[in-house]
């Protein structure tokens, strides 16, 4: 049973098979059956996205995340969240972990951090596990209500930038609504040149 409140995006039948078959993944798994049977998964107010077969709410699919334009290598992006911060399976790219783990591109320190955990118990902490402490340092009060006028293609640039140590609280920082592919872009960049972000110690899911 979700704690978290969920939404699942429709989609089109045709589109999700085709991505379900250019993806060769199973029915029996997890995300075979989320992209079959869904656009996309919005948690906790639909501050959280998974990636799926894609809807008018969520217009970009898992496979077009995985693209040659916005992929990474040897990584697998399946979920974000409205900040910028995004989870992909490790398939190589991420030598301190296991292949198929779950790691979390962590908008607040512009590291990627292991999750120690796997897609399908990513999926079921994000449904029933305590998102406010996970969260508790990149939110702020009515949050909920920001978050609803956003499409699953947009997301947050706060200024201050997370990771900057700043006097201001969060709920006073300018916030713009942009596409989760500039937060993505954007993110990426500063993770190669900032280089006083200090290593984080695991956060388990588990």
């Amino acid at each position: 049973m979700a704690k978290n409140s969920v939404e699942v995006l429709p989609t089109d039948k045709h589109a999700s098979r085709r991505i379900f078959q250019q993806l060769s993944v199973t029915s029996r798994s997890l995300m075979g059956t989320l992209i079959l049977e869904a656009g996309g998964i919005f948690v906790d107010s639909g501050w959280l996205r998974f990636l799926a077969s894609g809807s008018s709410k969520l217009s970009k699919t898992v496979l077009d995340w995985n693209s040659s334009e916005l992929g990474m290598e040897k990584a697998f992006i399946v979920a974000y969240d409205v900040l910028g911060g995004f989870f992909a399976i490790n398939g190589g790219a991420f030598p301190g972990g296991g292949r198929n783990e779950i790691f979390y591109w962590q908008p607040d320190v512009l590291q990627w951090v292991n999750m120690k955990g796997s897609y399908s118990q990513l999926f079921s902490w994000a449904l029933t596990g305590n998102l406010d402490q996970f969260y508790k340092n990149m939110r702020w009060p009515g949050w909920q209500h920001e978050v609803k006028q956003l499409t699953g293609d947009q997301g947050f640039s706060i200024l201050p930038f997370l990771w900057i140590k700043s006097n201001t609280p969060l709920a006073e920082r300018s916030k713009r609504i942009v596409p989760i592919e500039e937060l993505w872009h954007l993110g990426q960049d500063l993770g190669k040149y900032v280089k006083n972000a200090q290593p984080r110690s695991s956060l388990q899911i588990l």
